[in-house]
C-alpha cells in the first residue's frame, strides 16, 4: 500500500499494466496538487505541481 506523504491526500492512481505508476496528491485544502513517480512501492516527487489534477494526469503520459 502506497503511503501519502504528510499533509497531503492521494486522489489519484494512475495505473498501467496494472500496476501503479504515479500518484496525484494535493494538499488538505485542495489547493495545489503534486504528481509522484511510483518506484519500488515508494512515491518519488516529480517538478510538476498544479492547481488542476488534470494538468498532472496529462504530464504522466
Amino acid at each position: 500500500m502506497i503511503k501519502a506523504p504528510k499533509n497531503e491526500i492521494i486522489w489519484v492512481n494512475l495505473i498501467s499494466d496494472g500496476v501503479v505508476t504515479h500518484v496525484i496528491t494535493s494538499t488538505v485544502l485542495r489547493d495545489i496538487y503534486y504528481l509522484y513517480k511510483v518506484e519500488d512501492g515508494k512515491l518519488k516527487k516529480t517538478r510538476y505541481k498544479s492547481e488542476d489534477p488534470t494538468e498532472l494526469e496529462r504530464k504522466a503520459k
